[in-house]
């Protein structure tokens, strides 16, 4: 049968939309590993997370997508987030197969104002192969992976007390998170955030935002939001592409060290 493969010999195993996004496309890929691989296609239960459900479709597409797939053993689906407004989308569309696990449900519903203006949005819905290649020693776990080891600059020192910001970058943000932990625990005052592809609006909890060009080369723009230059003492910008990789408008606003395991 025909089959999909991208770099490195990745097969693509499924693609489900995320509607309501801003970059709606999202790709799944088969684990390398044949032990994970086969670990995944037979799996029974799924525990999918994310930071809120809206309408719960977006759930509801990839469970789809994934069984379509060929995950046909799952018996269980599990939803976490931190808040639900989906009114119990997920479980009537599933049945009893799923449960939705929040900290806080609710509702809402929007008065539509015609004559409101658009605002101008950049294009970042890309899912092609970036200009610059992935560092294999950074690999999180894109391909699957039962552990990850905290062993991002394993020499990297602080002093006590020092206001450290660890920014992440896309979607390479366990193994910095890690990092961010340890320097906490010797004693440095740790503040963790993200690099994003997601253009937010000015206001409410977003008072800042910093826009440069993305490290993947996909020739997209990408948001840095809250973090304000001289905001703190250092502020390690850590990458699973080469460090020139990263643009120099954004480690000059933030006088940042580039954290990359090469």
């Amino acid at each position: 049968m025909p089959c999909i493969w991208l770099a490195r010999a990745i097969l693509l195993f499924a693609r489900f939309e995320e509607e309501h996004s801003h970059a709606s496309a999202h790709l799944i890929h088969l684990p390398v590993d044949p032990a994970l691989r086969e670990m995944m296609l037979g799996a029974r239960s799924l525990v999918l997370v994310d930071d809120e459900a809206s309408t719960g479709k977006t759930f509801i597409n990839l469970y789809q997508a994934l069984v379509e797939a060929g995950l046909s053993n799952i018996e269980r689906v599990v939803t976490c987030v931190l808040t639900d407004w989906s009114a119990g989308a997920v479980s009537t569309s599933m049945g009893a197969v799923a449960e939705q696990v929040s900290l806080l449900q609710g509702s809402y519903s929007f008065d539509e104002d015609v004559s409101a203006p658009l605002p101008d949005m950049p294009e970042v819905g890309t899912v092609a192969m970036g200009d610059w290649p992935l560092v294999t020693a950074n690999d999180w776990g894109r391909m699957g992976v039962l552990s990850v080891a905290d062993t991002l600059a394993p020499g990297l020192t602080v002093q006590k007390g020092e206001r450290v910001l660890v920014v992440g970058t896309s979607e390479f943000v366990w193994r910095p998170f890690l990092l961010a932990e340890r320097l906490e625990k010797a004693g440095a005052d740790v503040h963790f955030s993200s690099t994003s592809r997601s253009p937010i609006a000015l206001g409410h909890a977003i008072d800042h935002a910093l826009s440069f060009s993305d490290n993947y080369g996909l020739g997209i723009p990408n948001f840095l939001y809250n973090v304000r230059p001289g905001q703190f003492d250092r502020v390690l910008i850590c990458t699973e592409t080469p460090r020139q990789a990263v643009p120099a408008e954004l480690i000059e606003a933030l006088n940042a060290e580039v954290i990359c395991d090469e």
